[in-house]
């Protein structure tokens, strides 16, 4: 059996101090490399990030660059806008237009005669609703038959043709009210009753002999002159009269003939080139910052000299100075156009020369970006080579995450090794302190005997 014995006891000294210092002596060179390592990972993991994050943006800019619908808008103007609204598509032929609304398309609307009140029961049978040719028949039952009943019926049709009823309680009593669900002249609708006892006849309507009903309004067509020329539509959007261009008809006032105008959206082109240099240049910008080297202060970029930020500059730089091999293209470069490169690798738009490209051919300028081998549709399937799932840029981060992993497993060891250590300088000290005991009880029996 090993003696009790108490640390410091027999020596006097503090060996628990002194074992801390030792471990903390042998921890502190390899944490202080453990902690560089680690510093030096995660610097690299943020300057990859944030190339990553400007390549994005910059992804972003060119998508809108390379959609030649969005590049290439159209602006309309209407000098009388409570009359007319106009959409105008990519595609649409900037001129002048003048146009009068005449009529605005109405839904079919009708009132039924009065009665006492919506409890009223009119009688049992059939209902048949034909609307745009369909037609359905709608049974009225002797149970539910009064006039709420029978719109509740009309309204829970399955194969309902288009007619939505409602009830009117007014001074002189209730009223059915049928509503067509769409305008148009083709969508008017008639109300024929058959079997049952023949109190439903006084619902029966039709153009032409609508019996006790009141007529609120007739389903019509939109009716308008562009240039001179009539134009109808079943609604009140009108399509397809002239080639990309939806006019919205607000209000019909014959005899007051007004112009638009479809022009090209030259301001919402410039604003996308823009935003093309600016995303390149932000880009550009990172990459310089996270691969140069100060000398003042002797300070580098996390990313100074390395192959993958290299390998992204080189390779959009190559793709802005392509020539764009398309014949049928008024411009085949983006110095054409007027986006130049400066000697600090920027890229600057010369004002004046872009103005030329787009009083050349507006819509040409949009496609030397978006054609298949376009400025736009290149640089894209460059971006995505370094920002895809399986891209360079992922599996660089994959790699520093790793490294980050095997840095902290090297930690975990080097705290098990260090414990190792640890019980070690505990056993020796306490050893020695127990010889140094032994050794003081000898020397105080050798006094006394001596003595």
């Amino acid at each position: 059996m090993e003696p009790l014995t108490a640390a410091g006891l027999g020596s006097g000294l503090d060996i628990k101090s002194l074992v801390d210092q030792l471990v903390a002596a042998e921890r502190q060179a390899p944490t202080e490399r453990l902690n560089l390592a680690e510093a030096r990972v995660n610097r690299e993991i943020s300057s990859v990030g944030k190339v990553k994050a400007a390549l994005a943006e910059f992804k972003d800019v060119l998508e809108t660059l390379g959609d030649l619908k969005k590049f290439q808008q159209r602006q309309a103007s209407v000098s009388d806008e409570g009359l007319l609204a106009v959409t105008a598509g990519s595609s649409a032929a900037p001129a002048s237009y003048s146009v009068e609304v005449l009529a605005l398309a109405e839904r079919q609307k009708i009132a039924s005669q009065s009665f006492a009140d919506s409890a009223t029961p009119l009688g049992y049978g059939s209902l048949t609703i034909t609307a745009d040719g369909e037609a359905v028949v709608i049974d009225i039952s002797q149970e539910l038959n009064t006039l709420a009943d029978i719109r509740d019926a009309i309204n829970g049709a399955d194969t309902n043709p288009g007619v939505v009823a409602s009830i009117v309680n007014a001074v002189d009593g209730a009223r059915l009210i049928l509503t067509g669900s769409d305008s148009g002249s083709a969508k008017s609708f008639s109300v024929v009753s058959s079997g049952g006892d023949g109190g439903l006849a006084v619902l029966d309507y039709s153009i032409g002999t609508p019996g006790t009903y009141t007529e609120i309004a007739a389903a019509s067509d939109a009716a308008i002159k562009i240039d001179g020329f009539d134009v109808t539509s079943a609604n009140n959007s009108v399509i397809g009269a002239i080639d990309d261009v939806t006019l919205e008809l607000l209000e019909a006032e014959p005899g007051n003939t007004f112009t638009f105008e479809v022009s090209l959206n030259q301001q919402a082109s410039r604003d996308i080139l823009g935003s093309f240099v600016g995303a390149y240049n932000a880009l550009a910008g990172t990459i310089r910052k996270e691969t140069e080297f100060d000398a003042e202060k002797g300070l580098s970029g996390a990313l100074l000299g390395d192959s993958l930020t290299r390998g992204i500059q080189d390779a959009l730089r190559r793709e802005l100075s392509a020539v764009v091999n398309d014949a049928s293209l008024p411009f085949n470069t983006l110095a054409e156009i007027g986006i130049v490169t400066t000697s600090a690798g920027n890229l600057e738009i010369d004002a004046e020369r872009l103005n030329d490209a787009f009083a050349t051919d507006f819509d040409g300028l949009g496609r030397l970006f978006s054609e298949d081998g376009g400025i736009a549709t290149k640089l894209l399937a460059r971006v995505d080579t370094f920002l895809d799932s399986d891209g360079q840029i992922e599996s660089r981060e994959g790699r520093l995450r790793s490294r980050l992993d095997d840095l902290g497993g090297a930690r975990e060891r080097l705290d098990q090794r260090l414990e190792s250590v640890r019980r070690r300088f505990e056993l020796q000290f306490n050893a020695m302190d127990l010889f140094i005991s032994q050794l003081n009880t000898t020397s105080q029996y050798l006094a006394q005997q001596l003595g």
